[in-house]
């Protein structure tokens, strides 16, 4: 499952809204959270415990919570936001197709 989702910056604020979102659900926990995301209840309380770093159940995480994901930071170049752009805009099949050129031209580059 997590092969399809982006890490994402793990921010205090995010943290805080997770945190928030889950005492807001009656009998609904990090072990109900970590079911829907298909990981373990561990690799849950690890992120929420790591602000400042990335994470790619960062968006599994608030989509089962409903909450916003955090945006990228930092300066970022108009080529890295076409292709972020770019996959946004495609479907999973797009994306798929995307990742497999991507990583061809990184094998190619690495001869």
């Amino acid at each position: 499952m997590l092969r399809t989702y982006l890490a994402r910056p793990i921010t205090a604020d995010w943290i805080a809204q997770v945190r928030a979102a889950i005492r807001a659900r009656e009998d609904y926990g990090q072990i109900e959270l970590a079911a829907d995301c298909e990981c373990s209840q561990a690799a849950i309380s690890k992120v929420l415990r790591s602000p400042g770093t990335v994470s790619k159940l960062v968006e599994p995480m608030s989509d089962a919570l409903g909450i916003n994901i955090p945006a990228v930071t930092g300066p970022v170049s108009p080529e890295y936001r076409q292709v972020l752009e770019a996959l946004d805009a495609l479907d999973e099949d797009g994306r798929a197709a995307l990742v497999a050129h991507a990583q061809l031209l990184l094998w190619i580059s690495d001869k």
